[in-house]
């Protein structure tokens, strides 16, 4: 994606009215201080070492995290001393555009509803197919929006829209992601135990499924 990055603009209010994508990728990256603005933000870090202060608190980012900011939510980056390159994609989405996409309950801005709740704005993709799946969406979506292809517009826009989709998933799965990892975890120490005070009985798949009252496929 390193064709695609521009030189970093360091403005801070919407030229379109509906949304607006960057790539940018700094060498040494410029100082931003603290700042709010009236519209969503997905960043994205692909490289670099980097924290995010948002309204007092700060999130160490690993490459790979997304950070979900609210329309008036203070936040600034906060560098590192070293040469490492810094790269992000970043994502810009007027208020009233996000809050049009609505089927029933269903909403685009449920995202940053869930993250006021949970109080955190930084969302790491469950597994690596996740993760990748919304690069890859980022990246066609920076590569239709500054294009010159036929329907480069509107075909951006349909990209926007599924990204936003998956990201809501994620986000939204997030707890029973979660849970479900904490139930495994529990399962897991159980037999473990089992096992270390049974080691001379019958320790089959079967067995311990049965004792456990799990799927042995779900056990193995």
């Amino acid at each position: 994606m390193r064709e695609r990055a521009q030189r970093f603009e360091s403005r801070q209010n919407m030229k379109e009215k509906n949304f607006e994508v960057f790539h940018y990728r700094d060498i040494k990256p410029n100082g931003v201080e603290v700042h709010d603005h009236d519209f969503y933000e997905v960043y994205f870090l692909l490289n670099g070492d980097v924290s995010y202060w948002v309204e007092g608190q700060i999130y160490r980012l690993e490459p790979g995290d997304f950070l979900l900011i609210n329309p008036t939510t203070l936040h600034r980056p906060v560098f590192d001393e070293n040469n490492k390159v810094y790269e992000r994609i970043v994502l810009w989405i007027n208020k009233e555009y996000l809050e049009n996409f609505k089927a029933g309950k269903d909403s685009l801005s449920r995202c940053f509803e869930k993250i006021s709740a949970d109080k955190t704005n930084v969302i790491r993709a469950s597994s690596s197919a996740s993760q990748a799946e919304l690069t890859s969406y980022l990246a066609k979506l920076v590569r239709e929006y500054y294009g010159n292809d036929f329907a480069n517009n509107l075909y951006a826009n349909s990209i926007f829209i599924q990204f936003m989709v998956e990201l809501n998933r994620i986000v939204l799965n997030s707890n029973r992601e979660n849970e479900e990892g904490d139930q495994s975890s529990a399962l897991i120490s159980g037999v473990l135990e089992y096992i270390s005070k049974h080691f001379d009985e019958d320790l089959s798949l079967e067995k311990l499924s049965a004792n456990f009252f799990v799927s042995k496929y779900y056990l193995s």
